[in-house]
């Protein structure tokens, strides 16, 4: 899925380095609006996850499994997303928005709409 490029806050993190519960919160806590991907090498081969956040809330989600032309889209996405991030080889990318661009994403993609809340209680 092609999404804004928007302000590229980090590029190529190295996955086996991040901390991604405490990234989430920070993205809580800030009221961060972008959106967070990790490219990971897993069982299937290359897969790609997106988290999309606005004003500090989980919005959107999807997951794709590259190499067999398969993506999840909204809550079935979460947990897709969530197991990438235990791969031991990927890197992460995190773009900030503004929150009419998230609006946009959110108003041409609705089947990306996550509606299980995320919070500190429920993270990882």
């Amino acid at each position: 899925m092609n999404l804004p490029v928007g302000e590229v806050l980090e590029q190529g993190l190295d996955l086996s380095r991040l901390a991604v519960k405490e990234l989430m919160e920070s993205f809580m806590d800030k009221g961060f609006s972008g959106y967070i991907v990790d490219t990971v090498w897993g069982h299937s081969g290359v897969e790609e996850g997106v988290f999309l956040f606005r004003q500090g809330f989980l919005v959107g989600s999807f997951f794709e499994y590259m190499s067999c032309g398969v993506t999840y889209l909204g809550d079935y996405s979460m947990q897709h997303v969530f197991n990438s991030y235990a791969a031991k080889k990927g890197v992460v990318d995190i773009v900030g928005l503004s929150v009419q661009q998230v609006d946009l994403i959110m108003a041409f993609n609705e089947k990306l709409k996550v509606t299980a809340e995320l919070n500190k209680k429920n993270l990882l």
